[in-house]
């Protein structure tokens, strides 16, 4: 649920840093997913089977039915993991960009991607430093909020200026969204 999700990111358990990252780029993963039921897929089935059916036309004599069954079962049709984060980034880049040295919602994604895949698969042969982590988890938590809060109703401007005053301060951005609604005031 919405309410889940936004706990989940104004909370910071005594969990390791790399499980707090991971579960935050799951939880954006899965916010876009709920954000973006109709949009799932690159291509409609009838593109993608029509897609198939050309490459079929155009197989090499030497490459056997199997292979070619192998190759066309696994065309990727689903939203990557990258497209989705870069998407929910562009909207909230304003907050990133003040607060990281990143250039493009993009180059964030593919980090997010690279030290998630590490983590996840064991893919990483670089070692990152916990710091590194923690710096990304915060960022990734500032991105979560931003989107339950403006899918709750809230303004990007008022969003942006809140975020960027109480990026890494759970209890102060609690504090001043509680005062927020105490003064009636519409986000």
């Amino acid at each position: 649920s919405l309410t889940g999700l936004l706990q989940a990111a104004t909370r910071q358990d005594d969990y390791y840093v790399e499980s707090r990252f991971v579960n935050l780029a799951q939880a954006l993963e899965a916010l876009h997913r709920l954000l973006n039921p109709e949009q799932t897929k690159y291509l409609s089935k009838s593109d993608l089977n029509s897609l198939k059916a050309a490459l079929k036309q155009h197989w090499p004599s030497s490459v056997s039915v199997t292979v070619q069954g192998q190759f066309l079962g696994s065309l990727p049709n689903n939203l990557s993991f990258r497209t989705r984060l870069t998407e929910l980034f562009s909207e909230a880049f304003a907050v990133v960009r003040a607060l990281s040295s990143f250039k493009t919602p993009d180059e964030l994604a593919r980090v997010v991607e690279d030290y998630r895949n590490g983590i996840s698969h064991g893919s990483s042969k670089k070692k990152v430093d916990p710091v590194v982590f923690s710096s990304l988890a915060k960022l990734l938590a500032l991105v979560l909020r931003y989107h339950l809060l403006k899918k709750l109703g809230w303004k990007h401007r008022t969003l942006v200026k809140l975020l960027k005053a109480f990026p890494a301060n759970d209890g102060l951005f609690i504090d001043a969204l509680v005062f927020a609604e105490d003064l009636g005031r519409k986000p």
